[in-house]
């Protein structure tokens, strides 16, 4: 390579040795400071020696697991404790410049307000728990102060509290998510404004598995759901009805009402809840009351009845109307003792 070659390399490189000005001298960067979760309460003076103890060895801060770290702790790096009360490391024996915290004037901060003394704890098999029995509180306000809203002396091991409506007409309090081989189930609990009252939805059935299913109520009747029936409480054995598939969607068309089951077949196949018994409501002209009609469902003795994506009803008696509520019920033996 002939030295023309070597200048022409040049205009490759960043620059030419003697051109432009003198860069500054560069210098070492500072080290980043770090932050560590712990499993010690800082504020217990045994576990505070032991933490201490342990970033001067530059071990993992926890009690569960021994391990020395690659990276060695720094002065100002943050350490959060159990109680999720933040300190920041310090030298807290200047004859030996050793690392570690000073509890009166490390901390720099917690997570919890002052007010919420209680803390939860991490067992070995992964439980949360709190040592002193008073559960968990999950609060959606717009209040300065919610810990004031509920009462100490109404505690339950979880409650949940809401003061901001997720829409015109509800509060979303709570669902209860399964997947089920690629199938979501939910189970959601939400308080309606209108008819103040708590509404459970489910797109899954929801069966109540007890001895005994008791229902406090004040009046001298027992009303099934939507008051298709009245159950006087002094008889023996009533045949109570219980709305088991309401509000279907359905088609109605030359006086034959079809009705769309492909999401509920799977379940109406079960002998568990299998109707029997069809309701529907009719309105027939606005402003006029609400007339009720019942179809009977026969199933055929000792045949497997399968319910395919629809049935069809022939409604020639009904005629024209205005609106329409579609329900399916089922009769559930109940026995009820005199008084």
């Amino acid at each position: 390579m002939n030295d023309n070659q070597y200048l022409r390399n040049y205009k490759y490189a960043p620059g030419i040795a003697t051109y432009g000005a003198t860069g500054k001298e560069g210098l070492p960067g500072e080290n980043g400071k770090g932050c560590f979760f712990c499993t010690y309460n800082l504020n217990v003076p045994e576990e505070l020696q032991v933490v201490n103890r342990k970033i001067q060895n530059n071990e993992l801060l926890s009690e569960y697991k021994i391990e020395v770290l690659s990276r060695q702790y720094q002065e100002k790096d943050i350490v959060i404790d159990c109680t999720g009360s933040v300190y920041a490391i310090s030298i807290i024996d200047p004859s030996t410049n050793s690392l570690g915290i000073n509890i009166s004037t490390g901390k720099i901060g917690e997570f919890s307000k002052s007010s919420d003394q209680e803390f939860f704890e991490l067992s070995d098999l992964g439980r949360l728990f709190n040592i002193k029995g008073n559960g968990v509180d999950i609060v959606r306000t717009s209040a300065e102060n919610p810990a004031s809203i509920l009462e100490a002396e109404s505690n339950y091991v979880q409650r949940i509290y809401s003061d901001i409506p997720d829409n015109d007409s509800e509060y979303k309090m709570t669902s209860l998510v399964v997947q089920d081989e690629g199938t979501n189930h939910e189970f959601n609990i939400t308080f309606n404004k209108n008819d103040k009252a708590f509404h459970l939805t489910s797109d899954s059935p929801i069966i109540l598995d007890c001895s005994v299913l008791a229902v406090l109520d004040n009046s001298s009747e027992y009303s099934s759901i939507d008051e298709y029936s009245k159950v006087p409480t002094q008889e023996d054995n009533i045949s109570k009805m219980y709305n088991l598939y309401r509000m279907m969607s359905w088609t109605y068309s030359s006086k034959v009402l079809t009705i769309d089951t492909a999401k509920v077949k799977e379940h109406m196949n079960k002998d568990m809840f299998r109707p029997n018994e069809l309701i529907i409501h009719i309105v027939k002209n606005i402003g006029e009351p609400i007339k009720k009609y019942s179809v009977p469902l026969q199933w055929a003795d000792g045949k497997e009845y399968e319910i395919g994506n629809s049935l069809t009803y022939n409604l020639t008696s009904i005629g024209d109307f205005h609106s329409m509520r579609v329900s399916f019920i089922k009769n559930i033996e109940v026995y009820i003792p005199k008084k």
